[in-house]
């Protein structure tokens, strides 16, 4: 499902994600780089993944505008060291 997310001089497109069953938003670090948003917001949270592995987040990316079709909201993102995979293809994001 393409979704947008707005930046300050340009429109990025994004393939995101829509897990239901989680409760949170997660964004790879190399998404994080390179819209550059600023600072990330401290946190202390483990997350628990499907897989049963656990990973720390590296932060928190706050009040990030994002467009669903013609609606606007602002979601807030967990930071994962992670590499974005799909070159291309596959999901970028996941909303939660």
């Amino acid at each position: 499902m393409k979704k947008s997310i707005p930046d300050h001089n340009k429109h990025c497109q994004r393939n995101v994600m829509l897990d239901l069953g989680a409760s949170i938003n997660v964004m790879p670090s190399s998404i994080y780089k390179s819209l550059n948003f600023g600072d990330l917001e401290h946190t202390v949270m483990i997350i628990q993944l499907a897989n049963r592995s656990v990973v720390q987040p590296l932060g928190i990316l706050e009040d990030v505008l994002v467009q669903v079709n013609e609606l606007i909201f602002p979601i807030d993102f967990y930071v994962l060291d992670m590499e974005d995979e799909t070159c291309g293809k596959g999901s970028s994001l996941i909303l939660g």
